[in-house]
């Protein structure tokens, strides 16, 4: 779901009270695709304490129903860095935890089989895609 003007139809991300085009508080959330393509990233080796297997990626995805959207993630899960290019395609996937109420989504290439996706996030984990 992304935030989208009510009144001048522009798409707005991250989530903000008024519009940043027209300024009108007539947001709504539409939902969209979930798919896209990387449109940038990077390759970080050092740790920076966030305890992440090194190396790991940080990615911008351009939607690919909303161009004009860049997400940033801080990795696409199931990808190894070597394989990670531009122009990747990836899908939204959701991931519910079975020992807490909690789901999560992540990004992963579209050919990428759901086990893999599983056993790169984790044990006790359901994948699902983004419903159409």
């Amino acid at each position: 779901m992304i935030q989208r003007c009510g009144d001048c139809s522009r798409w707005t991300h991250y989530p903000l009270p008024r519009c940043p085009a027209c300024r009108s508080a007539e947001l709504t959330y539409q939902r969209v695709s979930g798919v896209g393509k990387v449109y940038n990233y990077t390759v970080s080796y050092r740790d920076f304490g966030l305890s992440l297997p090194r190396p790991y990626a940080t990615a911008y995805v351009e939607l690919e129903d909303v161009p004009s959207i860049r997400l940033a993630t801080n990795n696409i899960f199931g990808c190894r860095v070597d394989d990670l290019h531009i122009g990747l395609d990836v899908e939204v996937m959701y991931h519910g935890y079975d020992d807490a109420e909690l789901t999560l989504a992540y990004l992963s290439p579209r050919t990428l089989a759901r086990g893999v996706v599983d056993a790169a996030v984790g044990e006790g984990v359901r994948s699902e895609s983004i419903p159409a």
